[in-house]
């Protein structure tokens, strides 16, 4: 706000997905940038005269047979037994899995499941986008999850291992619709990975549900 009042261009240059805001608690920027669609139309709304703009993501053809799990900030968000599930399900697919650490990330239980199933940990110098872009995987897991969001928009489908429960009331970013989810649509996902003529239908019908 100082620095508007002198006439200094701000940038606000999100790092995650954002919250949602009051008009009267929103500082004026000259440029936001975000991550998703549905924030640069909320943030065209509330500063109508500002540049909004998306961070620009490569959709991506020929994907490979590979799945990028994006763990939590923290063990206790994870279950070990879902985890172990769905493991199992890609495995048994001769999926090749891989395991992305959050940046802030401390406890046991990455480690744990790494060498538990000899799963490769990519390197925390790679972003989601960077590592999206790498492995060109055909799915992507996590919990509410940046990562989930740049997945969609780079043609990989998201699945949320969130409980049903999980308040995603302070997102713009609707969480929910944008990913398959293992707790509800378990069975879809079944389906999915039996019958790959699916997956263009279900990637489409998630952008826009």
């Amino acid at each position: 706000m100082a620095a508007n009042q002198v006439g200094i261009e701000t940038v606000c240059i999100y790092h995650g997905l954002a919250d949602k805001e009051s008009i009267a608690s929103h500082p004026f920027y000259d440029h936001i940038y975000v991550y998703a669609s549905e924030e640069k139309t909320y943030f065209e709304d509330i500063s109508p005269n500002s540049n909004v703009c998306l961070y620009p993501l490569k959709e991506l053809s020929n994907l490979e047979k590979k799945v990028i799990i994006f763990l939590s900030t923290h063990d206790y968000f994870m279950s070990e037994k879902t985890i172990s599930e769905i493991l199992t399900l890609f495995l048994k697919k001769d999926y090749q899995i891989f395991l992305k650490k959050h940046p802030t990330y401390t406890g046991s239980l990455a480690s744990k499941i790494a060498s538990k199933y000899n799963l490769e940990m990519i390197t925390l110098e790679k972003d989601a986008s960077e590592s999206i872009l790498h492995l060109r995987p055909s799915f992507s897991i996590g919990w509410g999850s940046t990562a989930l969001c740049e997945s969609l928009r780079h043609g990989v489908i998201p699945i949320s291992l969130d409980d049903l429960d999980t308040d995603f009331s302070w997102a713009i970013y609707p969480f929910k619709k944008r990913t398959l989810s293992w707790k509800e649509e378990k069975e879809r996902i079944f389906e999915l990975l039996e019958d790959t003529s699916l997956y263009t239908k279900t990637l489409s019908e998630l952008r826009v549900r």
